[in-house]
């Protein structure tokens, strides 16, 4: 929805159009995907709304939960807070670079080339997956 009305917005104002073609807009238009649909899960994963609601509010204005972080970050994932942020980094590099590959320099990587990064893409997946089985999440419905 919210990518429609501004889709439409943009339509009728060629510095609007512009802007989400340019490396800041790319990355606005990135941002807003991704607390839009972070957003939404927390309505889709949680129970209630009571529930939902109860995250919301502590999303903003509350210290980090050090329990949290100890099971996220060291027993679940295996890594320091630290080599997370540098992951994270890494990953805003890359995308900057295949940005760049792509939009300035108009260059693209060909099917040889993608083919041979899908089984790092698959060997990180299965680095970073959760170790058991979890809850189906459809399992409520």
């Amino acid at each position: 929805m919210i990518h429609r009305i501004t889709d439409a917005i943009s339509n009728r104002s060629e510095t609007l159009k512009r802007f989400w073609h340019r490396p800041t807009g790319v990355a606005s238009a990135w941002l807003l995907t991704q607390l839009t649909v972070f957003g939404a899960w927390i309505f889709f994963r949680l129970p209630n709304l009571k529930d939902s609601w109860l995250v919301v509010q502590r999303l903003f204005g509350h210290p980090a939960d050090a329990q949290f972080a100890q099971k996220v970050y060291l027993e679940a994932i295996g890594l320091q807070p630290l080599q997370i942020t540098l992951l994270l980094f890494l990953l805003v590099a890359v995308m900057g670079v295949a940005y760049s590959f792509e939009r300035l320099l108009k260059l693209q990587l060909n099917w040889n080339v993608k083919l041979m990064l899908v089984p790092a893409c698959l060997f990180a997946v299965w680095l970073f997956a959760p170790q058991g089985g979890l809850p189906y999440i459809y399992f409520d419905f």
